[in-house]
């Protein structure tokens, strides 16, 4: 995860560390708190990221903070027999389930209309206006112009984050 050099610095909760190229998360702590990560990256209003994630085990939500010039939008995997895929408030379940250390592509795509995202051949689009940040103040990166990631539950390994930035959308 070229993106984020620094994950003592850019860690808001959890554990974070550096291994080989990949960025590890882990919930926990004192008081075991989920891990979020500020990725220090402010991305034109139109932008694609993609990012390779591995679910470690005991990963009960892996998390990607999205923003569009301020306003925030959440895209998370659930992984484990039943597992799920969300963006923004678009559900799809993941047939067969996502079993830990498996690999895991996800694309998205920023846009005015709203996001799309694609994981595992499952491509889900949350159509929005961009309204007010609907993670709240204790969610996401604490600077909303930014990018975040994170694990709400157990541990895993990101790889391989791109940002492609457009200009934006007319």
């Amino acid at each position: 995860c070229g993106i984020c050099r620094d994950p003592a610095r850019d860690a808001t909760s959890g554990i974070w560390t550096r291994e080989k190229g990949s960025l590890h998360g882990a919930a926990g702590g004192a008081l075991n708190l989920p891990a979020h990560l500020t990725v220090p990256w402010r991305p034109t209003p139109d932008y694609d990221l993609s990012l390779l994630v591995i679910p470690g085990p005991g990963a009960t939500e892996i998390l990607l903070y999205l923003n569009r010039g301020g306003r925030s939008a959440l895209v998370s995997v659930s992984p484990g027999p039943e597992a799920e895929f969300r963006c923004g408030t678009t559900t799809s379940e993941l047939p067969g389930g996502v079993e830990p250390g498996k690999p895991l592509t996800l694309e998205v795509k920023v846009r005015a209309s709203g996001v799309r995202a694609a994981l595992g051949g499952r491509e889900l689009e949350w159509k929005t206006d961009w309204p007010e940040s609907p993670l709240g103040k204790s969610w996401g990166p604490p600077d909303p112009t930014l990018l975040g990631l994170g694990v709400r539950a157990g541990r895993a390994e990101f790889r391989g984050f791109t940002i492609t930035e457009y200009p934006a959308e007319r």
